[in-house]
């Protein structure tokens, strides 16, 4: 049992999953803040685009 904890301690495999997925979630974090932010820009943006194009 000793020798497994010790295995276990010593592996850096899951060291590097938890990495990426902290990156991962960091990106995610940021799309919606990006989104938030910018999201009623965008909305305005395609609404006058579409308001052009129907009104010719």
């Amino acid at each position: 049992m000793k020798n497994l904890f010790i295995r276990l301690y010593k592996d850096e495999s899951a060291a590097t999953a938890v990495e990426y997925a902290i990156i991962a979630a960091l990106v995610g974090v940021a799309s919606i803040v990006a989104v938030s932010q910018f999201g009623d820009a965008i909305t305005q943006l395609f609404q006058d685009a579409a308001d052009s194009v129907n009104n010719r």
